[in-house]
């Protein structure tokens, strides 16, 4: 005989987060903002957007591709807003499917193996052209882009990998010829200290806030030359 509870707990949809507990795990976040130079950045809409995806959080199967990268809300609108053509990323994803879509050339670097595979999977599915490239070892990982890219470096560059120190210094000097650098997660202590040795050319400015797919909020930098700086 068939267990028709147990069959319908199996097939029933998972039980949404309430409202209580969400707006606790909200306002946890908006007090974790770091009061040097990261301030909260947050609007209603955000805030709507993330009770909207969190809902279910740990509740549904991870979606591992889904159609907005990891990344800031508000990041993901500068970039939109920006339309760079050119685009170096560490640290491949749904973000390297999204970025796809905008620009023209990017390239894409990973270092694990497996996830190489599930990432070029889902390119060539979506006929997507990227430049992905697996670089395990970290010399590699570093510097095998920049040196491709030397001659004629790319408009923006998103640090969002391994070894994000190494990478973020390998590219500082592209900052005088109009790149732009964003360092994700970069509220990090291990990368503030990264980012308090660069040279004062170099001008920063820090965000944090709501992630898509993320219940945690998160650090964003980014990075250009300064106004009136020389090389």
């Amino acid at each position: 005989m068939v267990n028709r509870n147990r069959e319908s707990t199996l097939t029933a949809a998972p039980k949404p987060r309430g409202y209580i507990s969400l707006a606790q795990t909200f306002f946890k976040e908006c007090c974790t903002s770091r009061p040097s130079g990261y301030p909260l950045q947050l609007s209603f809409p955000d805030g709507v957007r993330w009770f909207q995806e969190n809902r279910f959080w740990g509740r549904l199967p991870p979606v591992e591709f889904p159609d907005q990268p990891w990344l800031n809300y508000d990041l993901v609108r500068w970039m939109e807003t920006r339309k760079p053509r050119r685009i170096l990323e560490w640290g491949s994803g749904a973000s390297t499917l999204w970025m796809a879509k905008m620009c023209r050339d990017l390239l894409s670097v990973e270092h694990d193996p497996d996830w190489h595979g599930r990432v070029l999977a889902q390119l060539r599915s979506t006929n997507l052209s990227v430049d992905l490239r697996l670089c395990v070892q970290k010399q590699d990982y570093v510097q095998t882009a920049v040196a491709d890219l030397m001659a004629t470096p790319p408009d923006l560059v998103l640090v969002d990998g391994i070894w994000r120190e190494e990478c973020l210094q390998a590219v500082t000097g592209w900052l005088d010829t109009g790149t732009t650098i964003l360092l994700h997660d970069s509220q990090a202590e291990q990368y503030q200290e990264v980012l308090r040795r660069l040279p004062k050319k170099v001008a920063r400015k820090n965000y944090f806030g709501p992630c898509h797919g993320m219940k945690n909020f998160r650090g964003w930098s980014l990075l250009e030359k300064a106004p009136g700086s020389s090389r």
